[in-house]
């Protein structure tokens, strides 16, 4: 079955509309003949025949946001995902639900302890499939919190936990760290199942969980990787300055600084004279405590992101810019906690013994060439 679900999806990622393979019915995570685990490996060797194949779909693109729901809306016939409804408040629906149904202590515990009525929830469902969640969005991560259950035939709704790898964290799923993730109730071909994708600049990960006989099937993952290389995306510059000079170091500092966080073998060309080095150590020590929030410097224009601070940490160096020195400022772009795959880079001078700003690049990652896709069982690696 999970190997089934890999496939399906696969072939929703190549525009094709059909699958030529016969459900064979054999869990190939259990106890099985010599003959049918021939046929698992037929359909292992389908998966690997499909990836190349998989790799032709892609293009340079940004980060899909998030893949599995362009899927679902090109593809509705083979891929369903769970729709929003019922905007009712979470007490109004676990009235509602005790009406309708024999609610298990387990799930209405599951349920008071999602939040209360000051939060915002939605209640979804996948039509034909007992599978239900309940949805809250939480804290400035957008942390997406799930309570799962089976309404059946025999009118009872018992909680269903997450599927096991989903359960690592108090917040498997939201905008954390340098990407984010989401998760789905899903139907792939008629199959229900728990669907999740992590996205990062150079890999979009997809994990299904079929759901059969009220439990979880074995979880399967299609790696979707990227090589990534880096652009400019936005640039600022004080009043009168042209960024054109400060752009075409900030690219090479950024490159620098994905491979050594501490730029400590970067050369800045052409090399500062002892002169200029002198002026930077002056700069240095009127740097702001790098160990606190660093904005970086828009000189008053809109800008596209809300992580304007520099991480912490983040180093400084002298370069050289139109024959004279400034200090630069490189780090990874932050909000709060949160960390961004976008880099900063701001070029500050000295005035009258202070340190100013005279520009700003945010540099971001740029998905290139061709990808890289690997299927396989969830516990095939750490």
């Amino acid at each position: 079955m999970m190997k089934r679900l890999c496939t399906a999806l696969l072939i929703l990622c190549l525009g094709v509309q059909t699958l030529n393979a016969q459900e064979s019915g054999v869990n190939c995570g259990g106890a099985i003949t010599s003959a049918e685990k021939r046929g698992c490996a037929d359909k292992d060797n389908l998966c690997r025949q499909l990836a190349p194949l998989l790799k032709s779909y892609f293009s340079i693109q940004t980060p899909p946001s998030p893949f599995i729901e362009r899927l679902a809306r090109a593809y509705p016939r083979i891929l369903q995902i769970d729709a929003s409804k019922n905007k009712r408040t979470l007490e109004g629906y676990r009235q509602h639900l005790s009406k309708q149904y024999r609610v298990s202590t387990q799930l209405d515990d599951a349920l008071k302890a999602l939040g209360d009525d000051s939060l915002s929830y939605s209640f979804r469902h996948i039509r034909g499939s007992s599978l239900h969640a309940v949805e809250s969005l939480q804290g400035t991560g957008s942390c997406q919190r799930l309570v799962l259950f089976e309404a059946n035939s025999a009118r009872e709704a018992k909680f269903i936990d997450l599927p096991e790898y989903a359960r690592y964290d108090d917040c498997p799923f939201g905008g954390v760290g340098a990407g984010y993730s989401s998760a789905w109730l899903g139907s792939i071909e008629g199959q229900t199942a728990f669907i999740s994708e992590d996205t990062f600049s150079d890999l979009t990960r997809i994990y299904l969980s079929p759901f059969v006989n009220s439990a979880w099937g074995e979880t399967c993952e299609i790696d979707i990787g990227f090589p990534i290389d880096i652009k400019l995306a936005e640039s600022f510059c004080q009043a009168g300055r042209s960024c054109i000079p400060f752009n075409k170091v900030a690219l090479p500092l950024a490159r620098a600084f994905k491979k050594d966080k501490t730029l400590s073998s970067f050369l800045s060309e052409p090399e500062p004279s002892p002169e200029a080095l002198s002026m930077f150590d002056r700069m240095r020590l009127l740097a702001p405590n790098p160990d606190s929030d660093i904005v970086a410097q828009t000189f008053g224009r809109a800008i596209s992101t809300s992580y304007e601070v520099f991480e912490w940490g983040s180093p400084v160096l002298p370069v050289m810019v139109n024959g004279r020195v400034y200090l630069a400022r490189v780090g990874r772009a932050i909000l709060g906690w949160r960390v961004s795959e976008d880099i900063w880079v701001g070029f500050y001078e000295l005035v009258e013994e202070q340190l100013a700003p005279v520009a700003s690049a945010l540099v971001t990652p740029l998905r290139q060439g061709n990808a890289q896709i690997s299927i396989r069982k969830r516990e095939d690696h750490p």
